[in-house]
C-alpha cells in the first residue's frame, strides 16, 4: 500500500485496525522489542502523535495486538477440534494445530504467554480472549477423562504443558535437536499425546488410592 492509500485509510476512521495490521507485521517480522508508535505511524504514513488517539502507549498497542492473536489462535484450535468427532482425535488435532500455530508465529506465541502479560488482567476482552484456548482443551479432556473438578484441571494442565512445552523447545533449542522435519515433530507430538491419554489419564492419582482419574474408552 502507498503512503498516500495509508492517510487515505486514515481519513476514512481506519487508523486504528492499520495500526494494528502494521504492528503484527513488524511483531511477525522482528519481534515485540521492534515495534514501537513511531515506528507504527511512519509504518502507515501519519504523524507520530496520532496512535495516541487509540493507544495510550505501546504496551496498550502490544496488548491489542495480543488480544487479536488469542482470538486468531482460538479460531484455530476451535476449527481443529470441530475437525473430529472422537475425543481422542479432537485432542490429537488440538495439540497439532497448537504446535503448528506457535512454530508458524513464534513472536506471537511469545507475545500471548510471555512472562510480562501485555493484557489488563480485568479487562473483559482481555479475559475472553485468553480463556479460549484453555476452555476448548478442557471440554474436549473432560470428554475423555471420568473424575472431579480437581483432576479435570489437572490433566487439563498436563496437556497444555505438554504442547506449550513441546512448542517452545522445538522453537528454542537447535534446530534437528527433537527431528529434523515436521514430520519427524508431528510423529513425536503424537507419540507423546498417546502417551498421556493411555498413561496419566488412566492411572489412579498416586495422593489418593480409592478415587481414581479413568480413562473414557
Amino acid at each position: 500500500m502507498k503512503k498516500s492509500e495509508k492517510l487515505n485509510t486514515y481519513h476514512h476512521g481506519d487508523l486504528k485496525t492499520a495500526l494494528l495490521d502494521a504492528g503484527e507485521e513488524i511483531l511477525s517480522q522482528k519481534g515485540p522489542e521492534a515495534i514501537s508508535l513511531r515506528e507504527i505511524a511512519r509504518a502507515c504514513g501519519v504523524s507520530q502523535t496520532a496512535p495516541y488517539r487509540h493507544f495510550l502507549n505501546k504496551k496498550a498497542l502490544l496488548g491489542a495486538i495480543a488480544i487479536r492473536a488469542f482470538e486468531e489462535f482460538g479460531h484455530t484450535l476451535r476449527v481443529a477440534k470441530e475437525s473430529r468427532s472422537d475425543p481422542k482425535a479432537k485432542l490429537h488435532e488440538l495439540g497439532k494445530a497448537y504446535v503448528e500455530y506457535g512454530l508458524n508465529h513464534p513472536h506471537r506465541l511469545r507475545l500471548m504467554f510471555g512472562r510480562q502479560s501485555v493484557l489488563q488482567s480485568k479487562d473483559d476482552n482481555s479475559i475472553a480472549a485468553k480463556g479460549v484456548g484453555f476452555s476448548l482443551l478442557e471440554d474436549t479432556v473432560e470428554e475423555l477423562i471420568q473424575g472431579d473438578e480437581k483432576r479435570l484441571k489437572a490433566a487439563t494442565i498436563a496437556a497444555w504443558s505438554l504442547v506449550h512445552g513441546f512448542t517452545m523447545l522445538v522453537l528454542n533449542l537447535p534446530n534437528g535437536t527433537l527431528g529434523a522435519s515436521d514430520s519427524d515433530h508431528a510423529d513425536l507430538l503424537y507419540t507423546m499425546l498417546e502417551m498421556l491419554q493411555h498413561g496419566l489419564f488412566a492411572l489412579p492419582y498416586a495422593g489418593d488410592s480409592t478415587d481414581s482419574v479413568t480413562l473414557v474408552t
